[in-house]
């Protein structure tokens, strides 16, 4: 598992970032490429140059976004919200 976001300086892999951008097929990445944290690293080695880590990694501003939406989700039907009819 990839630990942070960052820029292929060194090798080549292959990755699985469907959790993060939906694409269905393994992705290869090399030298000046963006890698993603909390995706799979499938094969071979690679060396990165750490851009983004813990908080600040898209995987962690898409789970954020997620938690807000829920809580935001949760707070509507704890008061009862009517969304009006826009279909008349």
């Amino acid at each position: 598992m990839i630990p942070a976001d960052g820029r292929i300086l060194q090798g080549m892999a292959s990755v699985d970032q469907q959790r993060l951008t939906g694409e269905a097929q393994i992705v290869e990445k090399s030298s000046g490429d963006t890698i993603f944290a909390a995706t799979p690293l499938l094969s071979r080695q690679i060396w990165v140059q750490v851009e983004k880590a813990e908080t600040q990694t898209l995987a962690a501003q898409i789970g954020e976004l997620l938690e807000q939406t829920t809580e935001h989700i949760c707070r509507s039907k704890r008061a009862g919200c009517v969304w009006p009819n826009l279909a008349q």
